[in-house]
């Protein structure tokens, strides 16, 4: 669809993920970025604010033919979850350390000088406390919303950071921090959430695959279930008015 508006070649080969290019599109100069929450092959494109209607009405004309339709929030919110992609705010923020999060294979050590380096540096000496996971949770009540206590034999030893329904997976997904020790044993757990504040089980399970692009995090993906039993953007959005309206 962006190839439509533009000379430039945005295909990834051309610009791989985490490139960034100033390009033409329709009469206006952007700044595209190969970066897409949802993990597919998308772009991130800025323009001043003066901008944004007349690029708003360029690329919703070139995908009107190849099915291009609005979703909301909450729908890349699930996308983004099944990709195991965390967000600023919630699984990123500078409380955290860029190994805990998963972020240091981005961080050029050997560059001779960049804002936190000495930061950086000494955290690299010592292994993080804590690692980013993603958890599948067979919710029945209600998914994950964040900061729901993980625990291992009565003591806690993590926190969910965010968390949201699965439409293609089928599953209530969640991320969350939780102790190295525990990360690398992988011993039963329970998560308490939900309306009525109910301790679920948590089983370890092997990674998993998500059939929609190239999982980066599929290395960190684990399964939780519920202790009674084994658990298009289009279908998305019908299955979260299904979800609303029960």
């Amino acid at each position: 669809m962006l190839a439509r508006v533009t000379e430039y070649d945005v295909t990834n080969a051309a610009l791989p993920f985490l490139a960034c290019r100033e390009i033409e599109i329709g009469p206006q100069r952007a700044m595209v970025a190969r970066l897409s929450i949802t993990g597919e092959l998308g772009y991130e494109i800025n323009v001043p604010a003066s901008g944004h209607r007349v690029l708003y009405g360029l690329l919703t004309s070139a995908g009107r033919e190849l099915g291009l339709t609005s979703f909301g929030l909450r729908a890349l919110d699930s996308l983004r979850l099944e990709k195991s992609y965390g967000s600023w705010g919630t699984e990123f923020s500078q409380g955290y350390t860029p190994a805990a999060s998963g972020l240091d294979r981005f961080i050029a050590y050997d560059k001779p000088d960049f804002v936190g380096r000495d930061a950086v540096l000494h955290a690299r000496q010592s292994a993080p406390g804590e690692r980013l996971v993603t958890l599948a949770i067979d919710a029945v009540d209600a998914d994950a919303a964040g900061y729901e206590p993980i625990h291992h034999d009565g003591r806690r030893v993590g926190y969910v950071t965010s968390g949201a329904y699965g439409h293609f997976v089928g599953e209530s997904l969640a991320m969350a921090y939780v102790e190295s020790a525990i990360a690398a044993a992988r011993p039963p757990l329970t998560v308490t959430g939900g309306r009525r504040g109910r301790a679920r089980r948590v089983f370890w399970s092997s990674a998993r695959t998500i059939p929609r692009a190239r999982d980066c995090a599929a290395d960190r993906a684990w399964t939780v279930r519920d202790a009674r039993g084994d658990a298009g953007i289009e279908s998305v959005n019908q299955s979260l008015k299904q979800r609303i309206q029960a």
